[in-house]
């Protein structure tokens, strides 16, 4: 429960900051990725970075970034711990 009221305070600290506009339909895996792939933005590939982060393929990075695959909890928390210092 913690992690999650957490992660809500992460995400809308973070957009309010950021002075990003979400809309309702947007969901955490998206709004997540867009933070990260502003951040890393000629950096580093999404594919690459998450990849290492995550323990998985470029290609399965991919398909979450699509939302053809939804991210788990742990993959979640391991992408929030890892970018925090970032938002």
């Amino acid at each position: 429960m913690e992690f999650f009221i957490g992660l809500h305070f992460f995400i809308n600290f973070t957009l309010t900051n950021s002075f990003a506009r979400v809309t309702m339909k947007e969901d955490i895996q998206t709004t997540l990725f867009q933070l990260i792939k502003n951040k890393i933005a000629g950096q580093d590939s999404l594919g690459t970075a998450l990849s290492d982060v995550l323990s998985i393929s470029p290609d399965a990075v991919y398909r979450r970034y699509r939302g053809e695959t939804h991210l788990t909890v742990q993959e979640v928390k391991r992408l929030v711990q890892s970018f925090q210092h970032f938002f």
